[in-house]
């Protein structure tokens, strides 16, 4: 299932996964990653036990696309696949190694270019992919992407994984937040029935909303 995200829209659609059921099961009460990118709110709850992730909404849409915020009726629609599990006993978190792949399609119409990259001017589609997208994954993710030329637009396919080590983690919850000591970082969280979504934040190409399922 593909979603398709226009540049004035910056809902992400997901692959639903891991917890079985339909999408929308998958999402159990929190609906969809649109729902959670304009009404997340960090609500807490009781974290013991093992938890499947079951569906991940990553930062990047058309908005985001490199280079091209201001590029009008640009679009991005993408399928993303999750593993990854943590079970949290006492003041430990154990962490599964996570992984995520995403596969998506971006088109630029070709009367957005050129475009301006810092100091290099982006003429057209071969540009836009030698110049932004392979720079940008390889800095950032194991990914690659293929730009051509049809019709009036440029289509990419873009596709990257990237992975998180199993680890063990001592936390402690703190105003709704999940502390790991260990890493010195914050993560927002809510508990609803069960389901448990965790707010990474992400970057561009990572995950933004994580969704789990409790075992």
């Amino acid at each position: 299932m593909k979603t398709m995200i226009v540049i004035l829209w910056c809902s992400i659609g997901i692959l639903a996964l891991g917890c079985g059921g339909d999408e929308a099961e998958s999402f159990g009460p929190f609906e969809s990653c649109l729902k959670l990118q304009t009404d997340f709110e960090a609500c807490g709850g009781e974290l013991s036990g093992t938890w499947e992730a079951c569906q991940a909404c990553i930062e990047m849409s058309a908005t985001k696309l490199p280079h091209a915020e201001n590029c009008n009726n640009s679009s991005f629609e993408y399928d993303i696949e999750v593993t990854d599990a943590v079970t949290f006993d006492g003041s430990i978190a154990t962490w599964t190694e996570a992984n995520w792949t995403v596969t998506g399609d971006a088109l630029l119409p070709l009367n957005c270019f050129p475009l301006d990259a810092d100091i290099i001017q982006i003429s057209g589609c071969e540009d836009y992919q030698t110049l932004v997208l392979d720079k940008y994954l390889d800095k950032e993710t194991s990914g690659n992407a293929s730009c051509d030329e049809s019709g009036q637009r440029c289509e990419c396919e873009i596709t990257y994984t990237q992975s998180v080590e199993a680890s063990e983690q001592t936390y402690q919850i703190e105003n709704n937040q999940l502390k790991v000591i260990d890493a010195l970082a914050s993560y927002p969280f809510c508990i609803k029935e069960d389901y448990l979504v965790l707010k990474f934040g992400g970057n561009d190409w990572g995950v933004e909303y994580m969704i789990y399922k409790k075992k």
